[in-house]
């Protein structure tokens, strides 16, 4: 017989994603990230980005993409503006 507290445990233990490290860009991946960055912030086009945050990858997708300043990114979702750093960017993809 399992009790109850230890039910919730087990279920949310298995609910809980498991960590993924940060990945490693080389430079020709940099360079690429930078030039669609630029291409997407120019054109004002819709953009779903792939970020690393709390041990996670994440995906958000938005339009009216603007840097900040030299270190974070704002992206306009349906929700709001989320901000994004831009050493936990993994992907862009123009939409």
């Amino acid at each position: 017989m399992i009790l109850p507290e230890h039910k919730a445990r087990i279920r949310a233990h298995d609910l809980t994603p498991q960590p993924r490290s940060r990945p490693i860009l080389s430079a020709d991946q940099l360079s690429i990230l930078d030039q669609q960055l630029k291409v997407i912030c120019t054109l004002n086009t819709p953009a779903s980005i792939t970020y690393y945050k709390n041990k996670q990858y994440l995906k958000i997708s938005g339009r009216d993409i603007r840097l900040l300043n030299s270190k974070t990114l704002e992206i306009a979702t349906s929700k709001g503006c989320d901000h994004i750093l831009l050493k936990d960017i993994i992907e862009i993809h123009p939409l």
